[in-house]
C-alpha cells in the first residue's frame, strides 16, 4: 500500500475537519533546479522545485526542509539552491564512488558491471490557498540485484509555513475524523483498482483489528 498517498489523503481531511483561520494571500513561486552528473562508476540525478520568491516565511521553512530532506548538513546560504544541491550530490557521489571500487576489486573486474545510481526528486505537488504539499522520490542502486525506492510527503501551512505532522493529527482524532480516513480508503483502494465493498474487507487490507480506530502509524506525514 502507498503510505504517501494516504498521508496526502489525511492532511486534506485535516484542513476540512479543523476549523482554523486562514488568509489565503501568501504564497511562493518556485524555480526549477537541477544536478546531474554520470561517469562509469554512478549517475547522480537532484531535482528540485525550489522556493524563489513570495512570503518569506514559508519560502524559509520549505527551503529549511529541503535542507533536512537531503541531509541537513549544509551551512550555507539557503537562497543558493543550485549550491545546496551540489553540496549533497558531491557526499553521495564519493560514496558511490567507493561503493563502486570496492565491488570491483572484490570481482577481481569491473566488466559488465551497472553502475551505482541515486536520484531524488523533491517536486511540489499540490499549491491550494490554504497549503502546500511536497513530493519527495528517492531512487537508489548500490549493487545487488535491485534497486530501492521511497517517497514520502510534507504538507505546510501557508498562513505561518508550519508543517502537519502527527501531533495535530493525534490532537483532532475523534470519530467522525477516523470516518474520513475510512472513506478516503475506500477511495484510494478503488483507484488502485482493487475496489474494497466492506469494513471487514478494508479491515484485511489493512491488516488492522478495529476498523473504526484505524492506528496512526499508517499515517506518515
Amino acid at each position: 500500500m502507498n503510505k504517501l498517498l494516504i498521508s496526502l489523503l489525511s492532511s486534506a481531511m485535516l484542513l476540512m475537519s479543523c476549523d482554523w483561520s486562514f488568509t489565503g494571500k501568501k504564497n511562493i513561486t518556485t524555480d526549477s533546479i537541477q544536478y546531474s552528473n554520470r561517469t562509469k562508476a554512478f549517475e547522480m540525478i537532484i531535482r528540485a522545485d525550489y522556493p524563489t520568491r513570495g512570503d518569506r516565511t514559508l519560502i524559509d521553512s520549505v527551503r529549511q526542509f529541503i535542507n533536512k530532506a537531503l541531509g541537513g548538513t549544509f551551512q550555507g546560504d539557503l537562497s543558493q539552491g543550485d549550491s545546496l544541491l551540489a553540496f549533497y550530490a558531491h557526499q553521495w557521489e564519493k560514496e558511490m564512488r567507493q561503493m563502486y571500487n570496492e565491488i570491483a576489486e572484490a570481482r577481481g573486474n569491473d566488466q559488465d558491471m551497472a553502475p551505482m545510481y541515486h536520484s531524488v526528486t523533491i517536486k511540489q505537488e499540490y499549491n491550494t490557498p490554504l497549503y502546500i504539499t511536497y513530493i519527495i522520490n528517492t531512487e537508489t542502486y548500490s549493487g545487488g540485484a535491485h534497486g530501492m525506492h521511497e517517497s514520502k510527503g510534507v504538507t505546510f501551512q501557508k498562513e505561518d509555513g508550519h508543517v502537519f505532522c502527527n501531533d495535530i493529527l493525534i490532537k483532532n482524532r475523534d470519530k467522525e475524523f477516523n470516518n474520513l480516513i475510512r472513506d478516503g480508503l475506500f477511495r484510494y483502494f478503488s483507484e488502485q483498482d482493487m475496489p474494497l465493498s466492506s469494513d471487514i474487507e478494508l479491515s484485511t487490507a489493512l491488516q488492522v483489528d478495529d476498523i473504526h480506530n484505524i492506528p496512526l502509524s499508517l499515517i506518515h506525514i
